[in-house]
């Protein structure tokens, strides 16, 4: 009888449990929507990509955010304005040893401002071409059948055509200042994120962002439809594809908005 009883105790405690951490959940995401959104960017697959479900405890169907570091990097590593005198405005300690090595020094959460398919982007562009053009140069002859000819001429299609046009362009630890400072929403976004120093001596000190903390974007299942459709268009292999992350040749248009907690939401799908 004792052991059934404390049977029925486990089981009311994991229920309430569940209860509470669900409650949680709904709480947050409400709190995020109920009032008028910091941000709202209409975003592609060039800037979203499809997230396995593997990657998440639940069945529902998430998009990544996609964003680059800045005009002259796809990577995330290399961002010119975050640099040694950028990290010291944002509250990091910069210190060196005898040795002139960086001293460890913690991370910092912050908030980081992505511009769309504005100057930054058009930056990379023109470097692209750039990159493609001094090639050209440099090899007047026969350049067009070269390997590295065609890598470069690639970088530049894809630019134009496939990468994200999502480029971080600046991070505080105010929000309200840095939409001040940016105050177009329909192109600038906020969100929560890492910051880390990264280097190791006076002359390459830089900062990193190490994450976003709400990159992955919930699908609601209203608009699963929408994304269905706009697979078949491309491809009969939907289940491979969506969600196996393969985005290639899925076209879409999303209308994401930012809300009061500066995470995420979807609002609308073309």
């Amino acid at each position: 009888m004792g052991s059934l009883t404390q049977k029925k105790t486990l089981f009311i405690f994991a229920a309430l449990l569940l209860a509470i951490v669900n409650g949680t959940i709904y709480l947050n995401v409400w709190l995020n929507q109920w009032s008028e959104p910091t941000s709202v960017v209409k975003l592609t697959q060039r800037e979203l990509s499809f997230v396995e479900e593997s990657h998440h405890d639940d069945s529902a169907l998430y998009l990544h955010l996609k964003w680059r570091g800045d005009y002259r990097y796809a990577y995330r590593t290399h961002m010119d304005w975050l640099d040694e005198k950028k990290l010291r405005e944002l509250g990091f300690r910069v210190q060196f040893d005898e040795n002139g090595v960086l001293k460890r020094t913690p991370q910092r959460e912050l908030f980081i401002v992505l511009e769309m398919n504005g100057k930054c982007y058009q930056n990379a562009i023109e470097y692209a071409r750039k990159y493609l053009e001094d090639y050209k140069n440099q090899n007047q002859q026969d350049y067009a059948n070269s390997a590295e000819f065609k890598a470069r001429q690639k970088s530049l299609e894809e630019m134009e055509t496939k990468n994200s046009r999502l480029c971080t362009v600046d991070a505080g630890s105010d929000p309200e200042l840095l939409r001040h400072q940016y105050p177009d929403k329909t192109k600038y976004i906020i969100l929560k994120g890492v910051i880390n120093i990264y280097g190791g001596t006076h002359d390459n000190v830089s900062g990193v962002i190490s994450q976003f903390f709400a990159s992955d974007i919930f699908i609601p299942l209203r608009f699963h439809q929408k994304f269905v459709e706009s697979q078949r268009e491309s491809t009969t292999d939907y289940q491979e594809n969506l969600l196996g992350g393969y985005d290639k040749d899925i076209g879409f248009e999303a209308t994401v908005a930012i809300g009061s907690r500066y995470e995420p939401y979807i609002i609308e799908v073309k």
